[in-house]
């Protein structure tokens, strides 16, 4: 998983992270395509995580209020629905991410 710690924020390069995915790497692949997707799911939920907390960066409490007091509507949007992936929301894959919310 990907902590905040692991996260450095550079000037003008913006945020670098280390050591993303070593423990699955060295675990092996999982078994089955279920198992993937699980993972998956978890990793959307992970980044959603650490964008809140770089989102919420001058807030004592990292929360999507405070995020939605300081970042746009669609960026909120977007944190709620990385969050709620890991318990089967809307978002199961980065592709779908991508398509729901295009750079």
């Amino acid at each position: 998983m990907t902590a905040p710690g692991s996260v450095t924020l550079t000037l003008p390069c913006g945020p670098r992270a280390g050591s993303l995915g070593l423990a699955e790497l060295l675990a092996g692949e999982p078994g089955s395509a279920e198992e993937q997707w699980a993972l998956q799911r978890e990793d959307l939920g992970a980044v959603g995580r650490l964008l809140l907390v770089l989102a919420c960066a001058g807030s004592p409490v990292a929360s999507l209020e405070a995020a939605a007091a300081a970042c746009t509507a669609e960026l909120t949007r977007l944190l709620g629905a990385l969050l709620d992936a890991p318990a089967g929301g809307s978002l199961q894959s980065w592709r779908q991410a991508r398509a729901a919310h295009p750079c």
